[in-house]
């Protein structure tokens, strides 16, 4: 190949490079588009028919948990996505009205002060999660580089922190749900439920629970 004609080829690929994106950034952080989390009902406008105190339809709650199904959130197995919205379908079917459901949509109704917002968090996403949360913390134990090596049989010992941790969100998850969901730095995408990981009172019951969880099933042979 002539000179002449490889410069004029390098020519074309350095033209072309800019037009395709090569050379360009990757990764643009600005062009990232948040959308409102799957666990929150929300419909075209067309799906919610009916009078304010009306329940909710039937085609209404099936699009409700087929958005909820439509992706699995982090820490979720599919398992324990099932059984929140399974459970979410039917809390939404018996405790929320056709009008709470035109409230829900804005995204400005979806915060900490609205009393349908927090009728929801409360009859629905906390009552929810009370099963899926023993199944995502025992699975983030059980893969956990962090758990102590010492611990002679894992499984029980997991079983033990899950479920201590379950019996504490009964107790004091809704609160706990709430403050972090007021918190001013949380994501557009978030939810109250993943919002929790981020409380403070959430993570130091976590750590109590595995703490006593370790003297049951720490090898005895660590103790000599």
């Amino acid at each position: 190949m002539k000179i002449k004609h490889l410069l004029s080829l390098m020519l074309v690929i350095l033209i072309a490079f800019p037009m395709s994106g090569w050379g360009q950034a990757l990764f643009d952080i600005q062009s990232i588009k948040t959308e409102p989390s799957r666990f929150f009902p929300i419909l075209s406008t067309t799906d919610i028919v009916g009078a304010p105190d009306d329940p909710i339809s039937l085609d209404a709650i099936k699009k409700i948990t087929d958005r909820c199904k439509s992706r699995i959130p982090a820490r979720f197995s599919p398992s324990a996505l099932n059984d929140y919205c399974a459970c979410s379908a039917a809390a939404t079917r018996g405790t929320v009205t056709v009008g709470e459901l035109r409230e829900l949509q804005k995204a400005t109704n979806r915060k900490l002060g609205n009393a349908t917002f927090e009728k929801y968090v409360k009859n629905v996403m906390k009552p929810c999660m009370e099963m899926p949360i023993e199944d995502i913390e025992y699975v983030m134990c059980i893969g956990s580089r962090e758990t102590d090596w010492r611990i002679r049989y894992p499984v029980p010992y997991c079983k033990c922190t899950s479920l201590g941790i379950k019996t504490h969100f009964e107790k004091f998850g809704l609160e706990e749900m709430m403050v972090s969901w007021g918190a001013p730095n949380q994501q557009g995408d978030e939810d109250p439920t993943t919002t929790l990981w981020d409380n403070g009172s959430f993570l130091k019951a976590r750590n109590a629970e595995k703490s006593q969880c370790v003297s049951r099933y720490m090898d005895n042979k660590y103790f000599k």
